[in-house]
Formats: structure tokens, C-alpha cells, sequence
């Protein structure tokens, strides 16, 4: 919903306060398409190695080579 009011900070600050709760993988999903869609690539990167630190699984890992490579970023997609 604030989102859409075009309240982006507390958007993110909702999303913060549900990650402290540790949610499954599909939560993060969903901050990490939100922060995608605010096209703030920096806050993306480190959301996106969180997100890594929280799953360190293979899928994972891939997601997180994949958004590198998609940013033409070789070296950090290796």
C-alpha cells in the first residue's frame, strides 16, 4: 500500500521490520523485486547480498551471479 501512495521509505521500512523476523525466501523475494523496481541498484547489491548471507544455498548463489551478469558486472558474477 505505500508504495503505491508513492511512500517509498516507509515501504522500505515495512520491509526491514519483516525482515528481522526472518521470513522464508519468498519475503526476501519480495524486497528484493521492490527494490529492483525503485531501480536503486546499489541498495539492490547489498539487499541482494544480505539475502545471500541469510540462504547460502546454490540457488542462491546463481540469483545472485545472474543479477551480476544482468549488470554487465563479470568479474563480481564469478
Amino acid at each position: 500500500m505505500e508504495e503505491i501512495l508513492g511512500n517509498y521509505t516507509a515501504a522500505r521500512n515495512i520491509f526491514e521490520r519483516w525482515m528481522s523476523w526472518k521470513p522464508l525466501e519468498r519475503g526476501w523475494l519480495c524486497y528484493l523485486k521492490f527494490e529492483e523496481r525503485m531501480g536503486e541498484a546499489q541498495k539492490h547489491r547489498e539487499l541482494m547480498y544480505r539475502f545471500l548471507a541469510e540462504f547460502p544455498r546454490q540457488s542462491t548463489y546463481i540469483k545472485v551471479s545472474k543479477y551480476e551478469q544482468k549488470l554487465k558486472n563479470i568479474p563480481l558474477s564469478r
